[in-house]
């Protein structure tokens, strides 16, 4: 039996951390990289990156309008909901960039709740 490389080891480690973080990680809806499939789908992809868009924008003092910020949910409900109940069957630079816009408007949103229930203890 062949053993595995350093590389392999890490890519199962990082593969069991993306399941447990409750991706599905379908290999035809996730992104690879010399062979190594990403340890999370496009969406996911997507969704991670916008937390930390959305994280850095709110240190930064750049705060979304709560408005803008559901208006941003959108496309990924549309996408997903299209896809599931119909024949419509989305790529993965879309559910990148509709994970992006959910992933940044989340982040965004709870980070306000946060601020405002905290000045609300305080």
């Amino acid at each position: 039996m062949e053993s595995l490389t350093r590389s392999d080891k890490i890519w199962l480690e990082l593969m069991r951390i993306g399941h447990v973080a409750g991706c599905h990680q379908m290999e035809s809806r996730s992104f690879s990289f010399h062979d190594y499939q990403y340890p999370l789908c496009a969406r996911c992809t997507g969704i991670t990156i916008g937390y930390l868009i959305g994280l850095i924008l709110f240190l930064v003092n750049i705060r979304i309008n709560p408005g803008l910020l559901l208006l941003m949910c959108l496309p990924c409900a549309v996408d997903g909901l299209a896809q599931k109940f119909t024949a419509y069957e989305s790529n993965n630079i879309k559910r990148l960039i509709t994970g992006l816009l959910i992933g940044i408007a989340y982040m965004q949103f709870l980070l306000l709740v946060i601020v405002f229930a905290v000045a609300k203890i305080f």
